[in-house]
């Protein structure tokens, strides 16, 4: 690992990330049960921001330098996280008149939850190399 001192940010980053995916998921509840628009103003606020989350994320994982197939991993799934964000926020859009999208839109939500998920759980297996060597194990 080039920078193993940007993997508490990364760790934090991937939880604050799958909170706010979940919250996301919230707003939109509240404004389709609930019939107040200003829920849905603020899950579509946030699904902005989330969309930069996941973009930060994918740039800390380069920054970091994570060795071996673990490193090509969160690669390529915070890449598809952004990606999956992008469509998700066209079928938001595009929702708003065609229930095609919205039908999609639901079903998508709960696979980036799941995949925001699974990355900060990923981060676990991230040790800085010292931490690996026993050196910080408080003796």
């Amino acid at each position: 690992m080039r920078r193993p001192n940007l993997i508490p940010a990364y760790r934090w980053l991937t939880m604050v990330t799958a909170g706010l995916v979940l919250l996301q998921a919230l707003f939109a509840g509240r404004g389709l049960w609930l019939g107040n628009r200003s829920y849905i103003d603020y899950h579509e606020i946030l699904a902005n921001i989330l969309f930069l989350f996941a973009v930060a994320q994918f740039v800390l994982v380069r920054y970091i330098g994570v060795p071996g197939a673990l490193g090509k991993r969160l690669l390529m799934m915070n890449g598809l996280l952004a990606v999956l964000m992008i469509v998700q926020t066209g079928l938001g859009y595009v929702g708003r008149s065609e229930m095609e999208a919205r039908a999609w839109h639901i079903p998508l939500g709960v696979l980036i939850f799941g995949l925001a998920v699974l990355i900060s759980a990923m981060t676990a297996q991230l040790d800085a190399p010292a931490e690996r060597a026993g050196v910080n194990d408080g003796s």
